[in-house]
């Protein structure tokens, strides 16, 4: 499957920061964000907004997997 944004999030304790790029690999997007439940439902929209199909990858999320994807047809993995 093709994907037209990635986006790699890395994720901390405290503040977490996500990046799209094209399918060229040219960054167009980026976001920062706190660790609270408010704000990880930010970086969900965000996520929603970009040009899909999307691929999310999240470093060091090994054993997170999403309940629900922002889309159909959007894939998650761990970028770590």
């Amino acid at each position: 499957m093709q994907y037209g944004t990635a986006i790699g999030i890395d994720a901390h304790s405290q503040v977490h920061a996500a990046t799209a790029v094209d399918h060229h690999g040219h960054p167009f997007g980026q976001l920062m964000v706190g660790a609270a439940v408010t704000d990880l439902a930010r970086l969900v929209s965000w996520i929603a907004e970009q040009p899909g199909p999307r691929l999310v990858a999240v470093e060091g999320a090994k054993r997170l997997r999403p309940r629900a994807h922002p889309r159909p047809g959007d894939r998650w993995r761990d970028g770590g």
